[in-house]
């Protein structure tokens, strides 16, 4: 989660000079807010997808497929020069980011002991928010050169994490008597 946080999700601290340098939308305009708004939207319908459309399957199977859809509109997001496409993009964007954080976070829930969950979600919470603002310090200087380039290097770590790091490998098999 740290990882992912850090490298990927940097993007939301930077979409207002993605904005700006791609898509000739000031930060402090209409468009701006409406292109923020079709983010959180998607991220709203993410993640209540997950528990209605995708409530009967298992939640560490939508990551992977999550973490490759995110990484793909991230590469688009951050590639694209159309301001007119920005929008619907920034919503599937919203939309599979917060597919994959609401599955994670249900298999944390359903796996981790009651005795030490607390702690446990303590630290999946300063992973997961924390270490975004700490890679916008880190990615800055990188971000002044080629915005997109940035957030391109954040769809191939997403990549290199639905190959590494699925979940459904992690979880130990349930064995049947």
């Amino acid at each position: 989660m740290f990882t992912f946080s850090f490298i990927s999700l940097n993007f939301i601290s930077f979409m207002s000079v993605l904005a700006a340098e791609h898509y000739d939308i000031s930060p402090k305009s209409t468009s701006y807010g409406m292109l923020y708004a079709c983010f959180g939207l998607g991220a709203a319908c993410g993640a209540v997808s997950v528990g209605s459309v995708f409530a009967s399957r298992p939640k560490s199977r939508l990551v992977r497929p999550g973490l490759v859809a995110f990484a793909a509109l991230l590469a688009l997001f951050g590639l694209l020069h159309v301001a007119g496409a920005s929008f619907p993009v920034a919503f599937a964007l919203g939309y599979a980011y917060f597919v994959v954080i609401t599955s994670l976070s249900t298999v944390l829930q359903e796996h981790v002991a009651e005795a030490v969950r607390g702690r446990v979600t303590a630290l999946w919470i300063m992973s997961f928010g924390g270490s975004v603002g700490v890679g916008a310090l880190a990615w800055g200087p990188f971000a002044h050169r080629s915005i997109g380039a940035v957030l391109v290097v954040g769809a191939v770590w997403a990549i290199v994490l639905a190959v590494l790091c699925a979940p459904s490998r992690l979880l130990p098999e349930v064995r049947r008597a």
